[in-house]
C-alpha cells in the first residue's frame, strides 16, 4: 500500500533572501527529495526585503502579509487559512529560535488539524555557549583599554547569576515548544540528554548534505578555507583563525588562508594587515564550493554548532575538517584523527600545532582525506529525507 503523500509547509524568517543561508539550504535540499517521492511542498516566509523570489531552488515559496509583527492576528488567520484550503498535513518550523515565529506555528496548530514539527538548528545551550566565550575577546581588549574592565564586570555578573538566568530561559522556552508542537527534533542524539520529560515527542535526525556527490580534485592546492559569518562575539569567531594563522604561516610560505562569508570586510581587513598577515586572503560572500574543490582543508572556529554545515560541505569535496571539539554533534561529523581533527575548546595553540602538521604531511591529509569523503556519505539527503517523512507519519 502506497503511503498517502504529504502536503508540507516550510517556516522561514528570510529578510536578505538573494543569498540561501545554512537552515534554507538544508530545507529546500529536503524539500526536493520530498517532491521526487511525490510529496506537496512549499516555503511559507516572513520578508520585509522587497526582493521576494517565487522560489528557492525549485521549491515554491509564498509570503506571509505581515513581516514587521510575524506573530499577529493578520499573519495566524492567512497561515490557518492557507493550511485549510491546502489540506497541509504538516508544518515544518525550523526556526525554533526565532520565537515570534514559533509562536505562530503553535496559534495556528491551535486553530487547524495540522501537525507541527519543530526543529532545532543550534545547540540546546547555544546562547549560554555563545555568552560564556564572548568576554576578553584580544582584538577588543587591545584596541579599546576600558573594554577590559567592562568586560571583568560582565564575566563576573554571568558566573554570578546571569549565567543561569540564561539557561533557565533556553529550557523554558525549548519546554514551551515541546509542549506545543506534535514533534521536536534536535540534529544529533547526543543532543537529546539535554532534555527532559516528554521524550515520546523528542526525535533526532543528521542534516543532510546539500549538493549531489563529488569526485575528489585530484589537483589539491595548498589552501586552508575558513567559511561563515565573519563576527568576532557571536557564534563564528573568525578572530580565533587569524589568531591561529599568525602563529604558523611563517612556517608555510606557500600555503594561503582563505576567509569566505559575510561581515565586517573592513575590520576584518584592518585585522589582518595589523597583524602583518601575508598569505590571508579575504574574500567575502560567494559561492563556496570552488574554494572547497581547490582547498585540502576547511578549519572552523565556532564556539558552538547545532550541525557545522562547512565541515560536512568541505568533506564532500576531500577537505580534511579541522574544529574545536566544544558542541556534541561535531562528533557525528569528525571522528578524531579518522577523517578530522578536534582541538581542545579553545586552545589556540594546540589548534595551530595541529593544523600546522596537517599542512606538513601530505601522507595525513591524504588518508584523512579519503576517509572524509567515504563518511559524509552516510548525509545522503535520499536518506535523510525518509527519516523525516518516517517522523511525520508517525502518531
Amino acid at each position: 500500500m502506497t503511503p498517502t503523500p504529504h502536503h508540507i509547509i516550510i517556516l522561514s524568517v528570510d529578510n536578505q533572501p538573494q543569498w540561501i543561508g545554512g537552515i534554507k539550504r538544508v530545507t529546500s535540499t529536503l524539500g526536493h527529495e520530498w517532491q521526487q517521492d511525490g510529496h506537496t511542498v512549499c516555503f511559507m516566509t516572513s520578508c520585509t526585503s522587497s526582493i521576494r523570489p517565487d522560489s528557492v531552488n525549485g521549491i515554491p515559496q509564498h509570503f506571509l502579509p505581515q513581516p514587521q509583527a510575524i506573530y499577529s492576528p493578520e499573519n495566524i488567520s492567512f497561515l490557518a487559512d492557507y493550511i485549510r484550503n491546502g489540506h497541509t498535513t504538516i508544518l515544518l518550523n525550523p526556526h525554533v529560535e526565532d520565537r515570534e515565529l514559533t509562536k505562530l506555528a503553535m496559534a495556528v496548530r491551535q486553530q487547524v488539524p495540522v501537525k507541527l514539527v519543530s526543529a532545532l538548528h543550534f545547540s540546546p545551550t547555544h546562547t549560554y555557549d555563545i555568552t560564556r566565550e564572548s568576554f576578553f575577546i584580544p582584538y577588543h581588549i587591545h584596541h579599546h583599554p576600558k573594554q577590559w574592565v567592562t568586560d571583568a564586570f560582565l564575566w563576573i555578573r554571568f558566573h554570578l547569576y546571569q549565567g543561569r538566568r540564561i539557561r533557565k530561559r533556553e529550557k523554558t522556552w525549548q519546554r514551551t515548544v515541546i509542549e506545543g508542537s506534535d514533534h521536536f527534533v534536535v540534529l544529533s542524539q547526543q543532543f537529546l540528554s539535554h532534555f527532559e520529560g516528554q521524550k515520546d515527542k523528542l526525535a533526532w535526525i543528521n542534516n543532510p548534505i546539500s549538493f549531489q556527490e563529488t569526485e575528489r580534485n585530484p589537483s589539491k592546492r595548498n589552501v586552508v578555507v575558513w567559511c561563515g559569518r565573519m563576527d568576532l562575539t557571536g557564534m563564528k569567531r573568525v578572530d580565533r583563525i587569524l589568531q591561529i594563522w599568525a602563529k604558523i604561516e611563517r612556517l608555510h610560505p606557500d600555503w594561503q588562508l582563505r576567509l569566505l562569508g559575510s561581515g565586517d570586510q573592513q575590520l576584518i581587513g584592518d585585522m589582518i594587515k595589523a597583524q602583518g598577515l601575508q598569505h590571508c586572503k579575504l574574500i567575502g560572500f560567494c559561492d563556496p564550493f570552488p574554494h572547497y574543490e581547490e582547498a585540502s582543508i576547511v578549519a572552523m572556529t565556532s564556539t558552538t554548532e547545532g550541525w557545522g554545515m562547512v565541515l560536512v560541505e568541505g568533506q564532500q569535496f576531500g577537505c580534511v575538517p579541522v574544529a574545536f571539539d566544544s558542541y556534541a554533534s561535531v562528533r557525528d561529523v569528525i571522528k578524531n584523527e579518522r577523517n578530522g581533527l578536534l582541538i581542545r575548546p579553545f586552545n589556540l595553540q594546540e589548534y595551530a600545532r595541529k593544523l600546522s602538521l596537517l599542512m606538513s604531511d601530505g601522507k595525513i591529509r591524504e588518508r584523512l582525506s579519503h576517509q572524509s569523503m567515504e563518511d559524509v556519505k552516510r548525509f545522503n539527503s535520499q536518506t535523510i529525507a525518509k527519516q523525516w517523512i518516517q517522523l511525520f507519519d508517525r502518531h
